[in-house]
């Protein structure tokens, strides 16, 4: 999991995130097998609070076709101090 570090709440809660991901697919799943589908999954963390955690994005890619790096733009109403979080998820055959 990439963890940024804890930003402090913004002025203004609804804000627009933007970030570039690539997702890796060369290596073999968990279980064995090639990959054969990568998602990527990312959320707010709210580690001061109570609020817990907001989903962000779930993105999924047949990696054969798509290495490259993908821009997201996402709003999301952020009330407190926060961090991102990603991590990527791969499917094998």
């Amino acid at each position: 999991m990439l963890s940024s570090p804890v930003y402090t709440k913004p002025k203004a809660n609804l804000n627009c995130l933007h970030f570039y991901y690539y997702i890796v697919g060369e290596a073999t799943g968990q279980r064995g097998g090639n990959v054969k589908e990568a998602y990527f999954q990312s959320f707010i963390n709210f580690p001061n609070s109570e609020a817990g955690r907001m989903w962000l994005t779930t993105k999924a890619r047949n990696i054969t076709n798509h290495r490259q790096w993908t821009y997201a733009e996402i709003k999301a109403n952020i009330s407190a101090d926060f961090q991102v979080k990603s991590v990527q998820i791969s499917k094998a055959n």
